[in-house]
């Protein structure tokens, strides 16, 4: 017969055994979700008609190819295309028969993958992890207020020397959707870049519902750099 001491010992094993399986059960369903969520994104762009129509669009017209590299995701909403929000950033380059759109996304680990588009081979839906050297940039800014309008410089170090930098705001005041293109701009040859951005004032108070960041993407290294803002700047001082 097992003392009280030895059954409590014994208790507290076979405990143990059943905390370790429910760890691994659950890391099991937290990497199942993972990939479910990554099926859906895949599916739903997949079987976007409004989508497909436009990309079949571009495949043979290209000014509007051109557009939608330059212009990156915004484009598409602009076409009345609904992205998944989860799709991060939209970028496109030229290749020799044609266009390429990279659509970038991340998994629920971090992991950033992408889902590309090719004007000769169509939709490659088999994501790879992207893997790429990272770049050491940075985005601050200064702003400036004025009766009608807070006035911001945008100063950015670490992108690709004399390379195209795209210019976003994410979760705009005032705006419903998640992200806005405000242009362009390109690095000098030391990969800096400096850029000016006026956001007229809204009819306020502010009801703090969105919290906004400029996003600064090296086009040719698809990376970012993000600076958050207050979004009081988008409405007049009290």
């Amino acid at each position: 017969m097992l003392s009280p001491d030895e059954q409590r010992r014994k208790l507290e094993r076979d405990l143990r055994q059943h905390a370790h399986r429910v760890d691994r059960i659950n890391e099991e369903i937290r990497n199942l979700n993972n990939e479910l969520r990554i099926h859906n994104i895949l599916l739903s762009l997949g079987r976007d008609t409004k989508l497909l129509t436009l990309l079949d669009q571009l495949r043979d017209d290209e000014v509007l190819a051109r557009t939608s590299r330059e212009v990156g995701r915004s484009f598409f909403e602009q076409q009345g295309v609904e992205l998944p929000p989860e799709i991060q950033a939209v970028t496109g380059a030229p290749t020799d028969h044609g266009a390429r759109i990279r659509g970038v996304f991340l998994d629920d680990a971090g992991r950033e993958y992408e889902v590309v588009w090719d004007s000769q081979r169509g939709f490659d839906v088999h994501p790879e992890v992207r893997t790429k050297n990272p770049l050491d940039l940075t985005l601050s800014h200064t702003k400036e207020r004025t009766q009608e309008s807070t006035d911001f410089t945008l100063t950015g170090t670490g992108f690709t020397p004399n390379g195209q930098v795209s210019m976003n705001i994410f979760m705009e005041p005032g705006l419903t959707v998640p992200n806005r293109d405000i242009g362009s701009v390109s690095a000098n040859h030391l990969g800096e870049i400096s850029t000016f951005h006026r956001a007229w004032y809204l009819h306020g108070p502010d009801p703090q519902t969105r919290n906004p960041a400029f996003i600064a993407r090296d086009v040719t290294e698809d990376q970012a750099a993000i600076d958050e803002v207050s979004s009081a700047s988008w409405y007049p001082l009290l």
